[in-house]
C-alpha cells in the first residue's frame, strides 16, 4: 500500500484493547495498575470450559478443560485487559515461558463491527502469512489471535465487538 491507501485504510480500523498475561496474581498485577497508574476499577471474571465456546488452538477445537480468571478495565474507547491462566490449555503459555517477570502485554486487538468484517479479516491476515492460533467466543463476543510475533513482536487479536452475555453474578470488581 503506498501512502495514501494506508491513509484511507487506517483512517476507519478501531484497536480496542491491550492485554497482558501473568503468572502472578491477577489482584496483585490489578493493585499496580491502580496504584501505580491510576487504572481501574477491574471487572473479573473466570474463563473456563463452561462459559467460553468454539475454544481452540489452530484448527483444532480444544476439549479438555480449562480455567483462566480475564480482568478488564475500560478507559474510554481503550480496553486494558488482564489475563491469569489457573489451569489447562492457555493462550499464554509460550509467552509466559519467555517472560522473567511473570507479566507483559502479550497481544492488542482490532475490533470489527459486524461477524461479516471479522470474518474477512481473519482470512485477510491467514492471506498475509500469520497462523491462527487462539480462538473462541463468550456469549456473542468472538476473538482469534494469530502468530505475530515473529512478524511485529506480539500476538495480534481480532474480535467482533459484540455482547459477551456474562451476568451480574459472573463478574466481580475490584477494587
Amino acid at each position: 500500500m503506498n501512502r495514501e491507501e494506508l491513509e484511507a485504510y487506517n483512517s476507519r480500523r478501531q484497536f480496542s484493547q491491550l492485554c497482558l498475561c501473568t503468572s502472578r496474581p491477577i489482584e496483585e498485577v490489578i493493585d499496580e495498575w491502580v496504584e501505580k497508574l491510576g487504572i481501574g476499577p477491574w471487572g473479573i471474571t473466570e474463563m473456563s470450559n463452561e462459559t467460553v465456546h468454539d475454544y481452540g488452538w489452530g484448527d483444532k477445537e480444544i476439549t479438555e478443560p480449562f480455567k483462566y480468571y480475564c480482568a478488564i478495565c475500560r478507559t474510554g474507547s481503550l480496553e486494558f485487559e488482564i489475563v491469569q491462566k489457573c489451569y489447562g490449555p492457555f493462550m499464554g503459555d509460550a509467552f509466559l515461558e519467555d517472560k522473567k517477570s511473570g507479566t507483559g502485554l502479550q497481544h492488542f486487538k482490532e475490533t470489527f463491527h459486524s461477524d461479516e468484517e471479522y470474518y474477512a479479516a481473519i482470512k485477510r491476515y491467514e492471506d498475509a502469512g500469520f497462523e491462527k492460533t487462539f480462538y473462541g467466543a463468550i456469549g456473542d463476543n468472538k476473538f482469534c489471535n494469530f502468530a505475530s510475533d515473529k512478524f511485529v513482536g506480539f500476538t495480534f487479536e481480532v474480535g467482533n465487538d459484540s455482547d459477551a452475555g456474562l451476568g451480574p453474578d459472573q463478574i466481580r470488581f475490584y477494587p
